[in-house]
């Protein structure tokens, strides 16, 4: 529902379009007529000058007036422009039902309970012609487009064609079994629609002739070959006297199929109905089947097609909707097969952006489907960011979008020391230089220290694309050995190494105490020496 329209306090007995489409007019219980704004939805004017209830509204060919029929006998023509009453048209002796404007509209016609139809002048209000004929009440009418004829139903459940020009019946349709509600003509004029008490909608034929074909359908107007269709004509009797053995003949073309032979009833209708069975030897493409009854003739047209596969992709599917580069991902498709015929060796194909990456050629039988899978694999040429995965079958395909994220790589670029030879106990700096020439960032890099397969520490970093960082871990010589050390730096799976010597302490001597014992020796030999001489010369 779109628009619902609040105003009236009654019931509302009728709505009309204007010409144009952007207007709406309604007729209720309340005595009065509304006109809406249908685009927007909103009231624009009240028309008030009815005694009683509107039964009908109408607008007139060109818009700008409106014609209504009310409970209170007359009918009043208003200026849309202005919202006032042109003219009052009084003449019938009980409530009017129904009124409509003239093609060209000069004239308004009206129909109502007192069994009677008029024709107005809308320029003078005259009346100009009264049609009787009905034993009841009339609650419809429907100028023709032609301008020539007027449809009216009535409660005496019969409706009535009539002559404009002379107000002669033409012809009275019977068929309806309870009062007729409502009769409207089709846009060509060539049909009337009418609706019923009796919960039935009758469509009489564009001739109203005594006996015709109304129309001609097919239950199905494409078929395969092979397959069959039923062509049903609906055959009309408008006539008073039965219509029995009536013959029915059927053609594919020039081709006679068969017959059908019905009995109608007065004013009956009854359906025709021929089974149409294609075979090896009928044509593929379109056939003009053709219904005959005496003069009458209608033709439809049917399609006969050849039975041919229909592969197309049901669903797709990816194992992961991201990896990184270097990566494989599975991409499953299910291809189904909803045509006529088996498919043998039918392509599918799998896409990567714009890229073939394999064609797979499949059998699969009719209403049936298959899962087809491909692995994907990434190189470091494959473009970081979003790709788009598609699968074709035929002239159908799916697709999908993945996100290809890089990948770091990370690698030892250098190791040095302060010192390349230590005394044991002394400490020294190793600096480790570590590069990223991957195509991510790495934001969490561990690297260890080793003093041969001795832990000495780690140190985590931040390496970016293209990039390098250093790490520097202090080595205490404290607990080692004397002697040549292998330094090694490890990242993820690279790692290198250096050579460190460690030296053993130098031992500190007492130099002051050696040299007074050195001069004790000495004067302790001077004065030995001297005793020796000082004994010598005593001797002598």
């Amino acid at each position: 529902m779109l628009i619902t329209f609040l105003g009236h306090s009654d019931t509302v007995t009728s709505v009309a379009w204007s010409p144009d489409g952007t207007k709406l007019a309604s007729g209720s219980l309340d005595k009065t007529i509304k006109i809406w704004d249908a685009v927007k939805g909103v009231h624009i004017e009240t028309l008030m000058g009815h005694e009683w209830w509107v039964n009908s509204v109408a607008w007139s060919p060109d818009g700008t007036k409106i014609a209504s029929g009310s409970a209170d006998h007359t009918i009043i023509i208003w200026d849309i422009a202005t919202g006032t009453s042109l003219e009052t048209l009084i003449g019938h002796t009980d409530q009017v039902n129904s009124v409509v404007w003239s093609p060209n509209g000069r004239y308004i016609a009206s129909g109502s309970s007192d069994k009677t139809m008029k024709i107005w002048d809308v320029g003078t209000g005259k009346n100009l012609k009264n049609f009787t004929g009905h034993n009841d009440r009339i609650t419809s009418i429907s100028w023709n487009p032609d301008g020539e004829t007027i449809a009216s139903g009535s409660w005496d459940k019969t409706i009535k064609i009539w002559d404009v020009a002379t107000g002669t019946i033409i012809k009275t349709l019977i068929g309806h079994r309870d009062i007729i509600t409502s009769v409207q003509w089709s846009p060509d004029g060539k049909e009337l629609a009418s609706g019923s008490a009796d919960q039935t909608i009758k469509i009489w034929g564009e001739t109203l002739s005594d006996n015709s074909i109304y129309r001609v359908v097919a239950e199905k107007s494409k078929i395969l070959i092979g397959d069959s269709t039923t062509i049903i004509a609906t055959i009309i009797n408008n006539g008073a006297a039965s219509a029995n053995n009536t013959v029915i003949k059927f053609y594919d073309g020039s081709k006679f199929l068969g017959t059908n032979t019905i009995n109608l009833g007065p004013h009956d209708v009854e359906n025709s109905v021929y089974r149409w069975v294609t075979g090896i030897s009928t044509n593929l493409g379109e056939h003009n089947i053709i219904v005959i009854m005496n003069n009458s003739e209608k033709n439809i047209s049917v399609f006969v097609n050849p039975r041919i596969p229909n592969l197309y992709v049901s669903s797709l599917n990816c194992s992961k909707n991201e990896i990184t580069i270097g990566d494989n991902i599975s991409i499953n498709a299910i291809i189904a097969n909803n045509g006529t015929a088996n498919a043998s060796n039918a392509d599918v194909k799998f896409y990567v952006d714009t890229i073939l990456l394999t064609s797979k050629s499949v059998n699969i039988t009719m209403n049936d489907a298959r899962n087809i899978s491909y692995q994907w694999q990434t190189t470091n040429k494959t473009l970081i960011g979003w790709h788009n995965i598609s699968v074709e079958s035929g002239t159908n395909w799916e697709n999908l979008s993945i996100f290809v994220k890089g990948k770091p790589n990370i690698f030892i670029a250098n190791i040095t020391v302060n010192k390349k030879e230590i005394i044991h106990g002394e400490s020294i700096a190793i600096l480790a230089t570590v590069a990223n020439n991957g195509t991510a960032d790495a934001p969490n890099v561990t690297i260890i220290f080793y003093d041969g397969d001795y832990f000495i520490g780690s140190k985590n970093i931040s390496v970016y694309t293209q990039n390098s960082n250093w790490a520097i871990s202090v080595w205490d010589t404290k607990n080692v050995t004397s002697g040549k050390h292998i330094l090694k730096v490890v990242v993820g799976t690279d790692s290198k190494e250096i050579n460190v010597i460690v030296k053993s302490p130098i031992k500190s001597y007492n130099f002051e105490g050696v040299f007074i014992f050195i001069v004790i020796i000495i004067l302790f030999l001077i004065g030995i020496l001297n005793l020796k001489k000082g004994i010598k010369r005593e001797k002598d």
